[in-house]
C-alpha cells in the first residue's frame, strides 16, 4: 500500500514555516523607497532637521552604490517593500508595568571591602 506524496512547491528556506506579523498601523507609508517617502518617515517619526538631512544624505549614497555581484543572487527588488509601518499604540491589559519599577535605579551595589582582610 503505498501513500501518494504531493509535492509542494520550492518556497525557499525562510518561508516554509509561514511566519507573519499581522499589525494595524496608523499609517503605512507606500511601497518603494525615494526621497519623499525619506522624508515623509521622518516627519512620522517626528525627528529633527538634522536627522532627516542625514538620512536624506544616506538615502543618496546608498543609491549611489551599486549592487554587489559576489555571493549568491539576490534579486531584491527595492520598490517592492513597505519600508514604514506606524503601530498603533495602546496599552493591553496585563502589559503595565509595576510601580516599583518604574523608580528610578538607586545605582550599583557593590559589597563593601572587609576590614583587615589581609593575613597579619
Amino acid at each position: 500500500m503505498a501513500t501518494d506524496v504531493v509535492a509542494k512547491p520550492n518556497i525557499g528556506e525562510i518561508n516554509k514555516y509561514d511566519f507573519r506579523t499581522d499589525s494595524k498601523a496608523v499609517f503605512k507609508a507606500r511601497k518603494g523607497l525615494d526621497a519623499e517617502i525619506v522624508a515623509q518617515i521622518s516627519d512620522m517619526k517626528g525627528e529633527p532637521g538634522w536627522m532627516r538631512d542625514f538620512r536624506l544624505k544616506s538615502f543618496e549614497i546608498f543609491n549611489s552604490k551599486p549592487m554587489p555581484r559576489w555571493g549568491g543572487n539576490i534579486d531584491i527588488n527595492f520598490q517592492d517593500i513597505y519600508y514604514y509601518l506606524k503601530p498603533i499604540t495602546r496599552a493591553r491589559p496585563g502589559m503595565t508595568c509595576p510601580r516599583k519599577s518604574k523608580r528610578p535605579s538607586t545605582g550599583w551595589a557593590f559589597p563593601k571591602p572587609r576590614r583587615n582582610s589581609w593575613p597579619a
